[in-house]
């Protein structure tokens, strides 16, 4: 049986300083160059594509029944 592991206070964080950092960037007041948007969504995409995942997971209306049910991320979700 694996163990579950839970990530350090430093760490969980320095994450959130760093997501603040871009969304800051991304939500500024006074505009944001648009390449610096270009590259920014390139960073985000992966992450919105597995809160999106897990988010549908989670609302899900039965149980996986097999591997293919899953993706890379939900299949560790319990």
């Amino acid at each position: 049986m694996q163990t579950q592991v839970f990530p350090s206070e430093a760490r969980k964080q320095d994450l959130k300083r760093k997501f603040d950092q871009i969304i800051q960037l991304y939500c500024s007041d006074s505009g944001t160059h648009p390449n610096l948007i270009r590259e920014l969504d390139k960073v985000l995409a992966p992450v919105e594509k597995a809160a999106h995942d897990i988010e549908e997971y989670q609302n899900r209306r039965k149980m996986r029944r097999t591997w293919g049910d899953h993706t890379g991320i939900t299949m560790w979700l319990d």
